[in-house]
């Protein structure tokens, strides 16, 4: 397809890039919705086990699906790192799967 970008080590999708890092309202929604991309929007969790692992299902699907990934990386005002970011980090590295940092 015409809109297939060809992404580092092999990654293809003709699908939106997806966007991941800190802080969701002020970083990663403004930035994903400037470049055309999509981002987690997930629904009200039971509890936080319930919350990461419905975060680690969702970036295993989009690494599944050859998604481009930009990570904008931890925000810089928060004093401790996101646990959320820290599951879908830990899943890049996992699997090797390239990533773009913003």
């Amino acid at each position: 397809a015409a809109n297939t970008a060809r992404l580092g080590r092999g990654v293809t999708s003709g699908k939106k890039p997806i966007v991941i890092g800190e802080n969701m309202k002020d970083r990663v929604i403004p930035y994903a919705r400037e470049v055309g991309a999509d981002y987690y929007r997930p629904r009200p969790p039971k509890n936080m086990a319930h919350a990461l692992r419905k975060q680690l299902r969702w970036i295993n699907d989009k690494m599944r699906e050859g998604r481009e990934i930009i990570d904008l990386g931890p925000d810089p005002a928060r004093p401790k790192r996101s646990p959320f970011w820290e599951v879908e980090k830990a899943a890049l590295k996992r699997r090797g799967y390239p990533f773009r940092s913003e």
